[in-house]
């Protein structure tokens, strides 16, 4: 097994550890909001993720990350905090370069280790718009295939 884990589709018995993971990792990447912010937004994650189309890393059993997508628009990539740097996240964008021609998705302004990570993978970020959080600005990202 690759030692970063395994690309397969969400199931359901994932959603507990999928909520986990995107609740810790929000939390520790977007200081600039108020935890309760994310915490009010759980019942919804947990909606969206069985509606949405989303695929997990999975190490030893257990979920390390996991992407999910409405369409080619990338809704959110999350990695547990504790995995992170060890390819995990790179491990889910590829495999979604793999599978579509273009992906675009958004990114908070205050989140420049994010945007630089995009832009490593071949993302291009337009001008700063504003977020669903005022006065929060965010990037539009997008990469297509062959670009």
């Amino acid at each position: 097994m690759n030692i970063q884990g395994i690309v397969r589709a969400f199931r359901p018995e994932d959603l507990d550890q999928a909520a986990e993971i995107w609740l810790a990792a929000n939390t520790g990447a977007h200081a600039f909001l108020p935890a309760e912010v994310w915490q009010e937004h759980l019942p919804d994650l947990r909606e969206s993720l069985v509606q949405a189309t989303v695929f997990v890393c999975e190490r030893e059993g257990r979920l390390c990350g996991f992407i999910g997508l409405q369409g080619s628009y990338i809704a959110g990539l999350f990695v547990d905090p504790k995995l992170q740097g060890q390819g995990i996240g790179s491990l889910l964008l590829s495999d979604c370069q793999k599978r579509f021609d273009c992906l675009s998705l958004d990114v908070f302004a205050e989140n420049p280790r994010a945007k630089r990570f995009y832009e490593r993978h071949g993302f291009s970020a337009g001008e700063p718009k504003p977020s669903g959080f005022p006065p929060h600005l965010e990037h539009r990202m997008e990469w297509q295939k062959n670009a």
